[in-house]
């Protein structure tokens, strides 16, 4: 099977041999084994951007990603099984995960734009701030 097209960047999966990837707004996992590309999620992802960061988590049962809300962006989290959401961090620009899945690195938008923030999912919590005089 083919894929239509890719509007972000990829994000493979080794322990499943899977790559997710954007196409507009949705969220699609496509299985390297099988060849079958699998619709995870329709999702306001804002994509072909610096603003196309997602995340989903090993057992597929989550994603996290950049929900464009009017003219900002807030980092969601989505139960997929029953489509609810939770809001992460509001007015933010960019965001990574940590390995275990357990932390999200992220930067806010505006004028908090050079702060750097690590939220401990576990008991959602900031446990950092980190300022910085620039944005390089």
């Amino acid at each position: 099977m083919d894929v239509k097209e890719i509007h972000s960047r990829i994000i493979y999966n080794p322990g499943i041999n899977a790559f997710y990837y954007v196409d507009y707004s949705k969220l699609y996992k496509y299985d390297l084994t099988s060849s079958n590309v699998i619709e995870l999620s329709d999702c306001n992802i804002k994509a072909n951007s610096s603003f196309d960061s997602f995340y989903v988590s090993e057992d597929e049962q989550r994603i996290i990603y950049l929900k464009q809300e009017k003219s900002s962006f807030n980092i969601v989290l989505k139960i997929l099984s029953d489509g609810t959401e939770e809001l992460l961090a509001d007015n933010s620009c960019q965001f990574t995960m940590s390995e275990d899945g357990m932390h999200l690195v992220y930067q806010k938008s505006g004028s908090e734009n050079f702060t750097i923030y690590v939220l401990n999912l576990n008991n959602n919590t900031v446990e950092s701030k980190i300022k910085c005089n620039t944005s390089s």
